[in-house]
């Protein structure tokens, strides 16, 4: 088994509910209010504004199951803002409508997961836009032997053709990998240098089809340790992402440091009252934190297309 940084979830996968397991009466009425105003301004603005093993064959038939227009999938168990900017020549952006909704395909690690449901939620909303979510525990890059996540980007993306790609890994990627025969220890240049090929590699699969990618950099963590390697591999993805126009670089780390770059649990959200964003293993996001994380990918969509949204606040 991987190196895997997991937490306990608990979801219903219908088309329409997403519940989370230990969760009080009052943090889910608060997240209710919260998902309610975001979708509210994304309704009543005028204008966008910018914002982780088998083989390929082993993919399993049913993680391919979507139901619009959201389909959440656990897989089960075995953000200042950098990259491409829209060219300045272009001056209109397409609005999807119900008849040629906006189809998203957000993708990773259990860091993801969070901000995975948020959008999901969003979209039951919003029939313009169509979610499906692909969540692994314990996998990443580093371990395709474990979970191939190119062979199933390669697969969802020829099947879902989505228009946007929202991917965040990181959270089990720090730890030695093996090119044919040779260990290749973590952080190292050599090890460095593969990572960067497979991220690039990943984001060239995910962009061959046409498709804009908003690639997520990991939160600073608690562990001090934890939170260097996060910062070298945020550098990997922030580099690659610059060298492709289809993908942006999503800083998901300065979204969640306090004013010195620091950890915290907690962020003022956009009235400057204190939310619980981060949860207790000081790794993973909250409920409130996946929706500040996917207001700042919305924000950043706004730039593609016309969303209905204007300057869509990063706190939930």
């Amino acid at each position: 088994m991987p190196k895997c940084w997991r937490r306990c979830t608990c979801m219903s996968f219908g088309s329409k509910r997403i519940h989370r397991a230990v969760r009080g009466p009052a943090s889910l009425v608060t997240a209710c209010l919260l998902v309610g105003s975001l979708v509210l301004g994304l309704l009543l603005s005028g204008c966008g504004a910018t914002t982780q093993a088998a083989p390929a064959p082993a993919v399993s038939p049913g993680v391919a199951t979507t139901v619009p227009p959201v389909a959440i999938t656990t897989l089960p168990d075995a953000v200042t803002t950098t990259g491409a900017l829209p060219p300045t020549t272009v001056t209109t952006r397409p609005r999807p409508t119900s008849g040629r909704p906006l189809v998203m395909w957000v993708a990773g690690d259990s860091l993801v997961g969070e901000t995975g449901s948020a959008l999901a939620r969003l979209a039951e909303s919003l029939p313009a836009v169509r979610v499906t979510v692909r969540v692994r525990d314990c996998s990443g890059l580093c371990r395709p032997d474990f979970f191939d996540w190119p062979a199933l980007m390669k697969t969802d993306m020829s099947r879902l053709r989505p228009d946007a790609v929202v991917v965040m890994f990181g959270g089990n990627d720090g730890q030695d990998m093996q090119v044919e025969g040779q260990d290749l220890v973590a952080f190292t240049d050599q090890w460095k240098r593969e990572y960067g090929r497979r991220v690039g590699e990943a984001m060239d699969i995910l962009t061959r089809g046409g498709c804009r990618v908003f690639w997520i950099g990991g939160p600073v963590m608690r562990s001090p340790e934890l939170s260097r390697q996060t910062d070298i591999m945020n550098a990997i993805y922030r580099q690659e992402a610059g060298l492709r126009e289809s993908v942006t670089y999503v800083d998901g780390w300065k979204l969640f440091s306090g004013a010195e770059g620091e950890f915290t649990e907690w962020l003022p959200d956009s009235s400057g009252k204190p939310r619980l964003v981060r949860e207790p293993d000081g790794v993973h996001l909250t409920e409130l934190g996946g929706e500040r994380m996917a207001a700042e990918v919305i924000r950043l969509m706004g730039r593609y297309w016309e969303l209905g949204t204007q300057e869509a606040d990063t706190a939930p």
